[in-house]
């Protein structure tokens, strides 16, 4: 099977004793079929006894010398002749009459082999087509580090990520069995000439770590599997309650220290029996009866019970009880010994026994001596409380029923009523207008005063002296609004119930207790089935931190076993630098030590690369789903790292989105070490300084769209920067550079003000934002720039409360907040339909004549609505069809020809155009056909000015990159009517531009500020700071060592400042 596959020359075969069961002549067969393999470039590793293969191979390694604990050593390797001619090798002896002094000739002879040619020394690619491409030729250095570069929409990730990696993958997966690849993926083939040199492949892209709530930095990295293992193996378990240590002691260890402890001295051995708490005497009597009766029959006779001052005394059984002393404390006497070397073996049995009527503990209590107990079974001698000798690493897991927090089941929050969201109008009665008005007729229903719940409540406010009904909500005590919020136990209250049927009324009394408003609703929204009724009532429920685990999302026992007195919870919600600090100092003992050797070799690897990737300020509990795609992508990219895989190609997607320029070297490092451990590496990258460190670069361009998909350049980047034709070799020689300010705005002027914001790691921090003017927020990753700017300043202009203080927001209009978050598109959303033109198209094409003839109204040209879409593909222009197997492939639709719509609808043109026409046009193209109409043409002049007019009208909002997205999201922002007094907050708007669209981008910036908006940018590309009127500079590093404003200025002032990290940047960009 393997040998009818196609060959990749990269797979590695492990056969385990192949010749089992084969005769003479079948063995031969075999050894030539394994001679093709690796003649074909392949690795074939065989565990074999038999002779005609060992003198056959290559290279012979030897295990041994003996079977089991004498085994496990490397006695010998080398060729068969080699290992033949050690002396001290059990296999070279009996291969020494087959290879010395002359070789017989083998079976299928193996001949020394130089470095297969197949190994590549380069990838190449010939006539890829994907998208945009046209039929380019590429070559990426092997075992290098490559950028693709080139302007936004010219070709880049077609042939990084929809070529090189598209094949990579689809190859690996094609040579697995047809069984394995039922549970794949499956991929279609690239549209490419050939790829030679191609590598098992593997994307790290900007996709977010997902919105699972489980899915924490501590999960994705796997640091949190070795947490785990790390303390089921070495852990101290503590009693959850009493914080005891739960120590194991053997009856042998545990005699040998006693007897040294009270050597001479006489006494008693005991068994701890639990006394119920609560029991009358009657019933306590009957429990200690019960329990002698048994205790009789075992062969026992006497029991202890608590004296003064932690000292016992022994009853016989038959005599008289005191219960209160039982309830003090109870023993059985297993044995009276007087404690020495000679009374150890006996000492120990009796510890044994006292075990097993003990449930794991056992007392000793020397004669006028203190009663000590220590458990055999990781008890705790306090309450019983015990754990399993051996814990499992799921012990420790939060995604485990054993590990999870049982309050809120291991998600370390639960969704909680929230008084004052309920509360509307706390000026009025609770009954009388003090509720929300717009939850819907659900809860409306239970709120009405007639109903059992609310006269529930009334009643039982009248019982404690107050009125519901009447008395205003913020005029009742604490003491009163805590009864009507959470209850009051079991105590009822005669409830008064009229009905109406027909013509008569019935009244009857109730006694009923108060649950209490926030448990009733809490019980509602988690268990009605009534749609209306919780959709009401999510508006006034909100995430809190679970009480019982404080957030930690695990049970109290796992809490309660600890490291050097540090728990996995504490360690879990340290930042990574933290714990590199932690385990560089962690001392063990030597047998722990020994234990945990290999766990922490792991622990300290992965911790130190997501060091390295600029991440020590993330904490390891930190959701993914806060995650920016920048930083779940260099999470990623660590986990690689510490995989060490080798011969592999890796596809990087701007590793340096979100990174300060501090951190761009260390990134650096880490994408050379891969490179070092022989892998391929290309990215897909802006970064000038990314690109200077490359061994070769690919530009794509010159433009984009259709005026791109071409290799404009490919070679170093000292040759890129001599390119005349190249737009990047323009910027890498200096000749084009982004515009800098000479008269910088509104530092003078009236300003939106913040001050006192703690979110996060933000330490009360204030900044100042003028009005008119572009303010650049900047600091190195994990300062604390989008807690001020998206969670504190953004929330307090919305007029949420938190805490901070606002001023100047009087002046605030319009806000428009474009972050990164994805486009919520349908599968027909396109540029088109998101800037809002698509309608004003359709109803253009319903003015014509031939549409007024044919009577076509706009609903004629939606590719949504039925009337005018073809029948067979519904408007998508496409038909899935299914290859089970193998990919499923998208082809054109054999009736519409992939233009979407039915002949009629076709027949109508505009400007000799069709409506399929129209959106395969470009927006560069669709500017010129509707210049005459103003409600299309200023929204595509938009998507032109901020760089997309490459995009076709009718391109699948699904296909475009994270910047693209950003940037169709601000041109949507930007197409409506300006309000006096617009703000706008963009969040990194340079991801995914080159430096070319970045000018552009800054352009469209500046025009809005000179109409009047304040524009807010959070970014760390130096040149946007440097254009900036105002920048605000957070720091000084990361994590708890941020959090506090640096300087606020003109970016000369910031430039200046000498404990700013982004100051000897800001100064090199300026002085450009």
């Amino acid at each position: 099977t393997e040998l009818a596959r196609p060959s990749t020359g990269k797979t590695f075969y492990i056969l385990d004793e192949p010749t089992t069961g084969l005769h003479f002549e079948d063995i031969e067969r075999l050894l030539s079929a394994l001679q093709q393999l690796v003649e074909g470039g392949n690795s074939v590793l065989v565990i074999e006894h038999n002779l005609e293969v060992l003198k056959s191979v290559d290279w012979l390694i030897e295990l041994g010398p003996d079977g089991g604990a004498g085994g496990g050593q490397l006695v010998a390797a080398g060729t068969p002749e080699d290992v033949a001619g050690d002396k001290a090798s059990p296999t070279g002896k009996a291969l020494a009459p087959y290879v010395l002094p002359r070789r017989r000739r083998a079976l299928a002879k193996a001949k020394p082999r130089a470095p297969s040619k197949n190994q590549p020394k380069a990838l190449r690619v010939f006539g890829a087509r994907q998208h945009n491409l046209q039929a380019v030729d590429a070559e990426f250095p092997a075992a290098s580090f490559s950028v693709v570069t080139g302007v936004s929409g010219s070709g880049k990730t077609s042939l990084a990520f929809d070529t090189l990696f598209r094949e990579g993958q689809r190859r690996f997966i094609e040579s697995l069995s047809t069984y394995a690849r039922r549970f794949l993926g499956r991929l279609d083939r690239a549209p490419v000439d050939k790829i030679e040199g191609l590598l098992p492949a593997i994307a790290i892209d900007q996709k977010s770590a997902g919105r699972n709530p489980r899915s924490t930095v501590g999960t994705t990295t796997e640091i949190l599997d070795y947490l785990r293992l790390l303390f089921a193996r070495v852990g101290v378990p503590h009693c959850p309650t009493h914080g005891e240590a739960l120590v194991r002691n053997s009856p042998s260890t545990l005699a040998g220290r006693v007897t040294r402890e009270l050597d001479g001295q006489k006494g008693w051995v005991l068994a701890p029996i639990p006394v119920p708490r609560g029991l009358e005497d009657k019933d306590l009597r009957a429990f200690t009866d019960e329990r002698v009766s048994e205790w009789k029959e075992d062969g026992f006779a006497r029991l202890a019970v608590a004296g003064p001052k932690d000292t016992i005394f022994e009853v016989a059984f038959g005599e008289s009880i005191d219960l209160d002393a039982v309830r003090k404390g109870l023993w059985l006497v297993v044995d009276r010994i007087s404690f020495g070397t000679k009374s150890r073996t006996r000492l120990a049995e009796a510890f044994e026994l006292a075990g097993r009527h003990g449930k794991g503990l056992v007392a000793v209590a020397p004669r006028d001596g203190v009663v000590s107990t220590w458990s055999l079974e990781r008890s705790c001698t306090r309450c019983g409380f015990h754990l399993p000798l051996d814990l499992h690493p799921r012990f420790f897991s939060f995604n485990h029923h054993r590990g999870a927090c049982p309050d809120c089941q291991g998600l370390g929050s639960k969704l909680a009523m929230q008084p004052e969201l309920l509360i509307a109008k706390p000026s009025k009665p609770l009954f009388g207008g003090a509720l929300r008005t717009d939850l819907g007729p659900g809860p409306s229903f239970l709120f009405h005063p007639r109903r059992p719940f609310a006269r529930t409540a009334m009643a039982m406010a009248e019982s404690h002296g107050f009125d519901l009904a009447k008395t205003p909500w913020d005029a009742l005590s604490t003491a009163q609004r805590r009864l009507v919020m959470e209850g009051t136990g079991d105590e009822s209250f005669a409830v008064k119930i009229r009905r109406q049927h027909g013509g008569s009324t019935r009244s009857y009394e109730l006694e009923e207790t108060w649950q209490g408003l926030r448990p009733f609703l809490e019980e509602k929204y988690g268990t009605s089935d009534s749609i209306s009724l919780r959709q009401g009532l999510a508006k006034v429920f909100r995430e809190e931190r679970c009480a019982a685990c404080r957030g930690s999302r695990l049970h109290p026992a796992a809490l309660a076993v600890t490291i050097t007195g540090t728990d996995i919870a504490d360690l879990s919600s340290r930042t990574v630098q933290s714990l590199v600090e932690f385990f560089d100092g962690l001392e063990l003992g030597s047998e722990e030590t020994k234990i945990a050797e290999q766990v922490l070799q792991e622990i300290r690897s992965r911790i130190g690369f997501l060091d390295a990737m600029g991440l020590g300020y993330l904490e390891l509990d930190r959701s993914a789903a806060t995650l920016s795609g920048g930083e779940a992508q260099r999470i990623r990219l660590a986990g690689q790292l510490g995989s060490k895989l080798t011969g592999t190609l890796y596809v990087l997607d701007e590793p340096t989105v979100g990174l300060h320029p501090r951190d761009t070297e260390r990134l650096l490092q880490s994408l050379l070490g891969l490179k070092e451990l022989g892998n391929t590496v290309v990215a897909v990258e802006h970064d000038e300084t990314v690109m200077r460190r490359a061994d070769w670069v690919v530009d794509i361009g010159p433009h984009a769209g259709r005026h791109g998909g071409r290799v404009v350049h490919q070679g170093t980047p000292a040759s890129l920067a001599k390119s005349k034709e190249s737009l990047t070799g323009a910027w890498l020689r200096g000749e084009a550079a982004l515009p800098v300010r000479t008269m910088r705005r509104g530092s003078d002027g009236a300003a939106l003000t913040i001050g006192d914001a703690r979110v996060h790691n933000l330490r009360g921090v204030s900044a100042r934002f003028p009005f008119g003017a572009m303010t650049c927020v900047t600091g190195v990753s994990g300062s604390g720039k989008s807690s001020l700017v998206l969670e504190a300043l953004v929330p307090a202009l919305r007029g949420e409360k938190g805490s901070w203080k606002i001023a100047g927001h009087s002046r605030v209009k319009d806000l428009i907040v474009v972050d990164q978050e994805a486009l919520a598109a349908t599968p027909t959303s396109t540029p088109a339909t998101y800037v809002g033109i698509w309608t004003a198209v359709r109803e253009l094409f319903a003015k014509t004549e031939v549409a007024r003839r044919k009577g076509f109204g706009p609903g004629r040209f939606s590719f949504n609505s039925k009337e005018g879409r073809c029948t067979q593909c519904e408007g998508r222009g496409e038909l899935q069809i299914e290859m089970h197997f193998l990919a499923d492939v998208w082809v054109r639709c054999d009736l519409c020809h992939g233009r979407r719509f039915d002949e009629q609808t076709l027949e109508v043109r505009y400007r000799d155009k069709t409506i399929a026409d129209v959106l395969a046009l470009e927006c560069n193209e669709a500017l010129e056909l509707f210049q005459t109409q103003r409600r299309i043409h200023a929204p595509l002049r938009t998507l032109v000015d901020v760089g997309l007019g490459y995009l076709s009208l009718g391109q699948g909002l699904h296909t475009l990159s994270g910047g693209e997205a950003q940037r169709l999201k601000l041109a949507a922002e930007l197409c409506k009517p300006p309000r006096p007094g617009r703000v706008l907050f963009l969040d990194e708007p340079t991801t995914g531009l080159h430096m070319e669209d970045t000018k552009r981008l800054l352009q469209v910036l500046d025009k809005l500020v000179e109409g009047g908006a304040t524009v807010i940018v959070i970014e760390h590309h130096m040149g946007v700071a440097a254009a900036a009127d105002w920048v605000v500079d957070l720091g000084p590093d990361a994590g708890s060592a941020g959090g506090t404003v640096v300087i606020e200025g003109t970016p000369e002032a910031v430039a200046r400042c000498a404990t700013s990290m982004t100051a000897p940047f800001l100064a090199s960009e300026l002085a450009r």
